[in-house]
């Protein structure tokens, strides 16, 4: 997974990759994840805290933190 623990993060959800420049728009679930991936969190625990905070459920909680993984990694293969 791409290295984001020198991403600046804003409040607004606002990404900052210093390394390369590049700036991202986060929404809310976005964000949660990142903050939770920089604390060490593991997927699982991840999405237990994702599914309490935006009511849904845990299964599709996991499956948005491990799709959003993905992306992440896609995006800046592609840099």
């Amino acid at each position: 997974m791409a290295d984001i623990k020198h991403w600046n993060l804003s409040e607004t959800g606002m990404a900052f990759d210093p390394q390369t420049g590049e700036s991202f728009q986060l929404n809310p679930a976005a964000k949660a994840i990142i903050e939770r991936l920089r604390r060490g969190l593991t997927d699982e625990q991840i999405a237990v805290e994702l599914a309490k905070e935006f009511g849904i459920d845990l299964e599709r909680a996991l499956r948005d933190v491990l799709v959003f993984k993905a992306e992440i990694d896609v995006i800046r293969s592609a840099v």
